[in-house]
């Protein structure tokens, strides 16, 4: 009986002892994969915290924008389509809402000019996490139209989406698309009016930087 005891303490160079100290030493491949999960939680966190210092770019701050681009009337009527040019102003609610009001001026060609002024106001929302920011928003204007002498303003809704890259602090470079709704239209826009622009934004700050 003490023989078969004695049998069953492991001997330290027995395969069974190498074995069973082999399962708590720490493996290679072990300890560089918990490296390798470490640098990755490392640059999440770098990437997580970085956008921080990009966050918050338009709360606070008043805009100024010039832009020019190009509007049509969404039906086969090429005649009803011209270029545009105008202004627009933006005022930072938070980091991610902003209040923008602008004016366009367009000029649609063919036999007779129809001349444009589309004034407006319209809320974006701002995904506010890198240099380059999407946002998308709705609005409400008119458009004053004159044609062959006569004049008539048409009351209209739309949506945006646009982007704009932050080239620094003061400067912005930027497009949009919008689409006009005029359900109650007197002119010959039609229901549905699209327009792109290009624009140059200069930003100006609360604190003065």
């Amino acid at each position: 009986q003490g023989m078969s005891m004695g049998e069953n303490v492991q001997r330290p160079g027995s395969a069974e002892a190498q074995t069973y100290a082999g399962y708590f030493k720490p493996r290679a491949s072990s300890v560089s994969g918990g490296c390798r999960r470490a640098r990755c939680a490392v640059w999440v966190a770098l990437l997580l915290s970085a956008p921080s210092s990009q966050a918050k770019a338009y709360e606070d701050t008043l805009t100024l924008s010039g832009e020019s681009g190009y509007g049509a009337t969404l039906d086969d009527d090429a005649s009803r389509s011209g270029i545009q040019i105008g202004l627009a102003s933006s005022f930072g609610l938070n980091d991610i809402w902003s209040l923008r009001s602008r004016c366009m001026y367009g000029l649609h060609g063919g036999g007779s000019p129809t001349h444009l002024i589309n004034p407006g106001v319209e809320l974006l929302y701002l995904l506010d996490i890198v240099q380059t920011v999407p946002y998308f928003g709705m609005g409400l204007g008119a458009f004053a139209v004159v044609h062959s002498s006569k004049a008539h303003i048409d009351p209209a809704g739309h949506l945006v989406v646009g982007l704009e890259h932050w080239l620094s602090r003061s400067w912005i470079i930027g497009g949009d698309v919008r689409v006009h709704a005029l359900p109650w239209q007197q002119s010959d826009l039609g229901l549905l009016y699209l327009s792109a622009t290009l624009s140059v934004t200069r930003v100006f700050r609360a604190d003065g930087l």
